[in-house]
């Protein structure tokens, strides 16, 4: 790629990573190295099972191995959890910075944030520092007015209506 542009995709919505990992086989599919940071997921879902086969796409998650959602650790385990996530971070930075690396994902890193493992300022420096041929995705709900404005491409996910409001819960396949 000539030029790698910043993509956000955000909301309330569901389909966020969904987006991001339709744009990862498509550009895997044409010839494009392909690196995605899951941050805040411990839990198994579907689309690793698929992408974890296919050579162009490396697929990270932080060491902790923790299933838990970030409000539900106690103090020990949510320290070790944000020192996981910042970890991930680096090497996503690393990634971002790689010429031979034409797509990064850091797919919930704006969960990160609000969570308190990672910092906007970090987002935003990456935003305008990594390699200039290599397009950057970012996702997450409540992306903050900064990010929108540093990015190239702003997609917001809107709830119009949702199964969880009548009570069903997240299925294996659709959801995860």
């Amino acid at each position: 790629m000539k030029k790698g542009l910043i993509h956000v995709y955000t909301g309330a919505g569901k389909g966020k990573t969904t987006a991001a990992m339709g744009l990862a086989l498509r550009a895997a599919g044409c010839g494009y190295q392909v690196k995605i940071f899951q941050f805040c997921k411990g839990r198994p879902s579907g689309e690793l099972n698929m992408l974890q086969k296919l050579d162009r796409i490396e697929l990270h998650r932080d060491e902790c191995g923790s299933t838990k959602f970030s409000w539900d650790m106690n103090a020990e385990e949510k320290a070790e959890w944000i020192d996981a996530q910042q970890m991930l971070f680096d090497d996503a930075c690393e990634a971002a910075c790689d010429p031979d690396c034409d797509l990064v994902i850091l797919d919930e890193a704006l969960g990160a944030v609000h969570a308190g493992a990672l910092q906007l300022s970090q987002l935003l420096y990456l935003m305008s520092h990594k390699y200039k041929g290599t397009e950057l995705v970012i996702t997450g709900r409540d992306a903050p007015e900064q990010l929108i404005q540093a990015a190239d491409y702003v997609t917001e996910m809107r709830a119009v209506r949702h199964p969880y409001e009548q009570g069903i819960d997240a299925r294996r396949g659709i959801e995860f």
